[in-house]
This record gives structure tokens, C-alpha cells and sequence, in this order.
């Protein structure tokens, strides 16, 4: 007597190439990056107030902050890349269409928490923590 295992498999995987964990990450990492980010820069700025290695500490929290948007932004254009490099439609549906639309929102999102972040980021060279 034989064993058969059967492995269970989702009934719509995503386009060939594309790991789903990928396009959850391009999608999720930049508004969490900002979420770090801003919680890092909040926590250090009343000691960069006291000494000038925290007031360091920012701008490092705020240039690791930033790649790690962009980064993510990149993965969802790899992604969006394997799945065709087209624009997600309506009408288009299935693994395909799914894989395009979060790739191009995993995109749309590490472009716009980047700018984000790259704002703060200027408003760190322009406002010194140690005005009262």
C-alpha cells in the first residue's frame, strides 16, 4: 500500500518569479520605515538636545530610514518588472493583474513614504533641536 501526500497549493499563485512575501513587502515595508522613522526620531530628540552624538543619531536614523523605503520601492519594481512591466486594468484579472497592481501600489508607496521621510529628514538640517 502507497502513501500519496498531498500538498496544498493556493489556487491563484502570483506571476511566475513573483514571491508573494515580495509584494507584501514592497507594499507594507515604506509606510513601516516611516513608522520606525518617526518613532526613532521622537525618541532621540529631546537627547539630542543634551549632546551632539544623538543629535547624530537622527540623521542616521534618517538616511537608514530612507534606503530602507527606497529599498522596499525597488523590490515592488522588480516585481512589477517580472509580472509584464504593464499597467494593472480593470478588466484584468487573475494572478497577473493581481501582481501588477500591488507591485505599481508597492511602488506608489515607497515613492511617496520616501518623500516623506526625505522631508523630515530636511527639516533636521533646517530646525536645530537645541532652540528652545
Amino acid at each position: 500500500m502507497s502513501t500519496v501526500v498531498v500538498t496544498p497549493s493556493h489556487p491563484d499563485p502570483p506571476a511566475a518569479g513573483v514571491r508573494p512575501y515580495r509584494l507584501w513587502v514592497g507594499l507594507l515595508g515604506p509606510p513601516l520605515a516611516w513608522l520606525f522613522h518617526l518613532i526613532a526620531c521622537y525618541a532621540a530628540v529631546e537627547r539630542a538636545r543634551e549632546s551632539w552624538p544623538w543629535y547624530v543619531t537622527l540623521h542616521v536614523a534618517s538616511a537608514v530610514f530612507l534606503a530602507t523605503a527606497l529599498a522596499c520601492g525597488l523590490i515592488a519594481w522588480v516585481d512589477w518588472r517580472r509580472a509584464g512591466r504593464g499597467w494593472p486594468k480593470s478588466e484584468e484579472g487573475g494572478p497577473i493583474g493581481r501582481t501588477r497592481f500591488l507591485a505599481v501600489m508597492g511602488i506608489m508607496s515607497g515613492a511617496l513614504f520616501a518623500l516623506i521621510i526625505a522631508n523630515a529628514w530636511l527639516a533636521l538640517f533646517m530646525l536645530d533641536p537645541m532652540w528652545d
